[in-house]
């Protein structure tokens, strides 16, 4: 009753508008193919054991993606605790964001429309894990003065500064070279750095790190509903700040580990939803009685006279024959 062939049956049957339902007549008609008791036993218990390895693979494959997220995590945690590399050095210390940039700005409160003005505007569902999103822009018009204050550099960070999900706060983009054409709106704030001293993607990952996105979010966390974190307490956030040649070999690093990591996401993916179709390639091989061809080969004597599925049929027949199709009286109360 569960493979393709049947439930196709059974919708073209159904009927109903807010819920579909079907009748035991339209039931009657729908056509299955009826192996021999002994066959039908042999089928069942392929089908336990097959599906029940179908039903385990999934489960496995499903808890990957968040060992692939822990994974991730450690390797941003290891940035900010300084295992990311092997690299022996006094030259660690700790700085302020503010300190090692050359200025926090916000950005625009201008209204934005999806039709009109010249300017594309970043907004917060333009804001992706380290990277910008360029679709779903909205517009603006500015004047030369608003465009070159609140124009976009390549190495840029932009971060959501208020939001109502706190884990939202302090999300963190690097402008490339791509995305120095768009503006910001005011939800955003933009953190021009000195790189001469901070590689942008290094800095990016300290913020996305477990330890500083758990005082990012103790900072912004509001019972208002709206969570916030204002230019002094961002350029108030501290990081390690090794020299620049470990700075960039770090993020090397990093970029490496999680390309791994996109590579085995995709991978599993790819599997689960081969997986996925499994279920009804094998219901679709028993209807079709590939699962037992051998075992019929193999048991001729078991699929052949009395115990053929013809047998059985006339069996099925004849007790409905017998019952006359009288319904059992329901006793009142």
């Amino acid at each position: 009753m569960r493979s393709n062939i049947v439930q196709s049956e059974l919708l073209k049957c159904a009927k109903g508008a807010a819920q579909l339902n079907i009748s035991t007549k339209d039931l009657d008609k729908i056509v299955v193919g009826i192996p021999s008791i002994r066959e039908q036993k042999i089928i069942a218990e392929k089908l336990d054991t097959l599906l029940a390895q179908v039903d385990s693979t999934k489960a496995r494959l499903e808890q990957i993606p968040q060992i692939l997220k822990r994974f991730r995590q450690a390797v941003l945690a290891a940035v900010v605790n300084g295992k990311a590399v092997n690299i022996d050095t006094d030259e660690n210390t700790l700085t302020t964001l503010g300190n090692i940039a050359k200025n926090i700005k916000y950005g625009t409160s201008k209204k934005c429309s999806e039709t009109q003005g010249s300017t594309a505007v970043l907004r917060i569902p333009n804001i992706g894990p380290g990277y910008i999103i360029n679709s779903n822009l909205k517009y603006a018009d500015f004047d030369q003065k608003e465009l070159v204050t609140l124009t976009l550099k390549e190495g840029d960070l932009l971060l959501i500064r208020s939001n109502g999900s706190v884990d939202l706060v302090g999300k963190v983009a690097v402008i490339s070279e791509n995305d120095t054409e768009y503006l910001y709106a005011g939800y955003l704030i933009r953190v021009r750095l000195d790189k001469e001293r901070a590689a942008p993607k290094y800095i990016s990952y300290c913020l996305q790190s477990p330890q500083l996105r758990q005082i990012i979010e103790n900072i912004a966390r509001s019972t208002s509903g709206v969570n916030n974190i204002n230019s002094k307490e961002l350029a108030s956030l501290e990081i390690p700040l090794t020299p620049l040649p470990e700075q960039h070999e770090i993020v090397r690093r990093v970029e490496q580990l999680f390309a791994y990591a996109d590579t085995i996401e995709k991978l599993v993916n790819s599997a689960l939803t081969r997986v996925n179709s499994l279920t009804q390639s094998i219901l679709a091989k028993a209807f079709r009685g590939e699962l037992t061809a051998q075992w019929r080969a193999e048991n001729p004597d078991l699929i052949s006279g009395e115990n053929s599925a013809a047998a059985l049929l006339e069996k099925i027949k004849a007790e409905r024959a017998a019952s006359g199709g009288k319904k059992t009286s329901r006793k009142k109360a």
